[in-house]
């Protein structure tokens, strides 16, 4: 694996989109799409007579060393890792120290803010492409903020509010628009089950709705229709934005086991067993929605709870 997976531009001004996949090494399938997308962009570009695009995009691979073995880190998660003490104990510390993860950061974080600096665009897109290790995990995070809600709206998935308040250490939460110094958007997308080829058509869907919602390709076609069409009717039967309601956080002495058959948006119970773990059952604490049930060895999350945001 290579960091940089693909830029595309045309030299006219517009906007960065920036596009990570493989945050999770075991999460191969935002690269994949990021790959097909600038595929697809490149044929239009020699074939469309009217074709348009404004802006840049660019694609990198988040966590290179993991994305090779397969796994989803080598030594911590690095989607955990960008906190402000974290991230100034990585700059101090002697590159030949560096662990795995710590070095995938400081390598990530200086290409995406050389880009920004570099390519001086007006404003900035970051969309990072993961997928779960449960099936029906078709959904946007995004902060509270509201530029950023009104977009996720648009991008056809369901909107889950509040992880990032029960989270810390994610690049959501480092790349800001104070820390960049002009507009910025951040999304993170969920497309599906790690091992479902349909997860690449639905992160392609995305970064296709980015484009044209962001006003980089300006062709009233979408690049791809029938990928948007097909995560729009997925998402119909989903509630548009929900909200965090309960996180169970597991360590790995915990002896965490999930109850095998739960889907993202599973409706459950108070009261209703969801997991056990050494000391016995895991009970649901209210109604809601189940997300994120953890069916891998490697992640500090067991579940999330979710209710439909009124």
């Amino acid at each position: 694996m290579q960091r940089i997976i693909g830029e595309f531009s045309l030299s006219n001004p517009g906007p960065l989109l920036i596009c990570i996949g493989g945050m999770h090494g075991n999460e191969i399938a935002g690269v994949e799409a990021i790959r097909q997308v600038f595929s697809v962009l490149e044929h239009r570009r020699e074939t469309a007579r009217d074709f348009q695009f404004n802006g840049t995009m660019v694609g990198f691979v988040g966590n290179v060393s993991a994305t090779d073995q397969g796994v989803r880190f080598i030594t911590e998660d690095l989607n955990r890792l960008w906190t402000a003490n974290r991230i100034k104990q990585i700059a101090d510390k002697p590159e030949k120290l560096l662990e795995d993860e710590e070095r995938e950061l400081s390598e990530l974080k200086q290409t995406i803010l050389n880009y920004i600096a570099e390519v001086d665009a007006p404003s900035v897109i970051l969309l990072d492409l993961h997928t779960t290790s449960a099936d029906g995990g078709i959904y946007t995070i995004v902060s509270d903020d509201k530029s950023n809600i009104e977009f996720a709206t648009k991008l056809n998935s369901p909107v889950v509010l509040g992880i990032l308040d029960e989270l810390a250490g994610t690049t959501l939460h480092y790349f800001t628009s104070d820390l960049i110094g002009k507009d910025l958007i951040s999304l993170c997308f969920e497309a599906g089950l790690h091992s479902d080829p349909l997860s690449i058509q639905r992160s392609m869907a995305v970064i296709s709705m980015c484009l044209t919602i962001g006003g980089l390709y300006c062709v009233d076609e979408s690049l791809f229709l029938r990928e948007v069409e097909m995560l729009e009717s997925y998402s119909a039967r989903l509630p548009s934005v929900t909200r965090v309601v309960y996180r169970h956080s597991i360590t790995q002495t915990d002896k965490f086991l999930m109850l095998p058959g739960f889907q993202n948006f599973d409706p459950v119970t108070e009261g209703q067993i969801l997991a056990h773990d050494k000391t016995g059952p895991i009970k649901a604490v209210c109604n809601g929605f189940i997300l994120m049930p953890l069916y891998q060895a490697q992640g500090n999350d067991g579940f999330f709870i979710v209710a439909a945001e009124n």
